[in-house]
């Protein structure tokens, strides 16, 4: 499963000479591109050096503050919202001894295409019908900027794997008072009975815990040892919490994120035997959450497939996943009218009830949202082909950056956690817009900020000893 196109210290040059076959003449070049070689690795390391023989214990209590805003996240909004401000005014407080380093985070493939993406949506208000929406769907690309701040620390992206794990945990707690408080009058968080997601909205729980999940399903079912017992008990909390939320785009998204897990472990585990048991001990334990809250659900699974048939029957679109059919159908057209810059940044929803007027059709018959419940509809339909080049462009490099550096060995631990939450991203987005919702963003910046392109050599000497920790990657 490794990749090495490169030396610890420098990016190889693309052959000056054409190779045989085309397509491989076309992969190294590729891969040379998303590993950055416009990136200073010496003036990287000089950086980095500079910074810890003038404050080392500047980077420890950095990276300390920073797992604790981590472990805030997945919290209540209000509560992650007011805790990324302390860590930027640490940040803040720090960069006269940390400058030097920034460019050297921001100038890597993955935040410069997020520049280009800001700045191509900026663009699209040129012609978007609600401004302020815009402005508000670009404003969660400000969960992007974890990417400097945590830069400076980056040798504790490990532990905060950890810190953000402890965050979810806590989400599960509050998952657990609902279902046993749910009622109560003093009780905070007033949710549909057949749905108990906590502190989250239900529909953003789903989008959440499938990468939680992505975080614990390689360890859990390619680990060895401890590693592999903790992922274990990690993957079947997870599992049950998010069947707990009564989101079926999560369930669905859960359950091709498992597929794809199972189908890595095939191919790289020697011990298909010990494979076999993990994953009937994850079926086992699903089995028992699933019998516990087979009415909620049941009921879900019965709404949803009477939904379906009178969405497609035409007799009922406001229900909810009668609107997300139609949402999806119109994202269609907005695109097929404007292929090249789409309605713009914000514009989808004024767009949609614009045409309905049009063909003369009872809003009162319609829920209309404010995007099409699926990332690739609302891109294509306000950013058109220019904001699907960008967020194809975007995917790739992420991804690469995920697991570029893993090896058979690390893919069975913590170290190929991010890569597969971010591929749990990836496939819940077919029923979310995860780059406009303001929790799911700052998930997707976390995954990113712990998966840089390219981190000093000088930073990865701890990684050897520690099993859960990413691999020396330094491409």
């Amino acid at each position: 499963m490794s990749v090495d196109l490169s030396s610890a210290n420098s990016v190889p040059n693309p052959p000056d000479q054409p190779e045989r076959g085309v397509c491989r003449s076309i992969f190294r070049r590729t891969v040379w591109v998303l590993n950055g070689p416009w990136i200073n690795r010496d003036a990287t390391q000089t950086a980095f050096d500079e910074q810890r023989k003038r404050v080392p214990r500047g980077v420890w209590t950095h990276g300390l503050i920073a797992g604790i805003v981590l472990a805030c996240l997945p919290g209540p909004t209000a509560i992650s919202e007011i805790a990324i401000l302390f860590l930027l005014g640490f940040f803040l407080l720090r960069s006269p001894k940390t400058w030097k380093t920034w460019v050297h985070s921001l100038g890597q493939p993955v935040p410069l295409i997020i520049l280009i993406w800001v700045i191509w949506q900026f663009v699209t208000l040129a012609w978007s019908p609600d401004v302020n929406q815009g402005l508000n769907e670009i404003g969660s690309t400000r969960w992007a900027l974890l990417i400097l701040l945590l830069w400076p620390s980056i040798e504790w992206r490990h532990r905060w794997l950890l810190f953000l794990a402890v965050g979810f945990f806590a989400g599960h707690v509050a998952q657990l008072s609902q279902f046993i408080w749910q009622g109560e009058a003093w009780f905070p968080w007033v949710r549909e009975r057949d749905r108990l997601s906590g502190w989250w909205d239900p529909a953003i729980a789903g989008t959440l815990l499938t990468a939680a999940l992505g975080l614990h399903l390689p360890a859990a079912i390619m680990g060895t040892g401890r590693t592999r017992l903790i992922g274990l008990g990690c993957s079947g909390i997870t599992l049950v919490a998010l069947l707990a939320t009564g989101t079926r785009g999560g369930w669905l998204a859960a359950i091709a994120l498992i597929g794809v897990t199972l189908c890595v472990a095939v191919f790289v585990s020697r011990q298909r035997k010990v494979l076999l048991v993990v994953v009937g001990a994850l079926a086992l334990f699903t089995t028992i959450a699933g019998i516990t809250l087979r009415s909620q659900i049941a009921g879900r699974v019965d709404e949803a497939r009477i939904e379906i048939a009178q969405a497609l029957s035409g007799e009922n679109y406001t229900s909810a996943t009668g609107a997300r059919i139609a949402m999806g159908g119109w994202a269609v057209e907005a695109f097929l009218e404007n292929p090249i810059g789409g309605v713009g940044a914000g514009g989808y929803h004024d767009w949609v009830v614009e045409h309905l007027q049009t063909a003369e059709v009872d809003l009162a018959e319609r829920s209309v949202h404010h995007h099409a419940h699926n990332a690739l509809l609302q891109i294509a339909a306000t950013s058109g082909l220019v904001g699907l080049f960008i967020a194809a462009l975007f995917v790739i490099s992420a991804l690469w950056n995920a697991f570029s550096g893993l090896t058979r060995a690390t893919l069975g631990s913590y170290a190929a956690g991010p890569g597969f939450a971010l591929l749990g991203l990836l496939f819940v987005s077919a029923f979310d817009v995860v780059h406009i919702n303001s929790q799911s963003t700052a998930i997707l910046a976390v995954l990113l900020a712990i998966t840089p392109t390219y981190v000093p050599e000088s930073l990865l000497k701890d990684d050897k000893d520690c099993s859960h920790v990413p691999p020396a990657r330094v491409k």
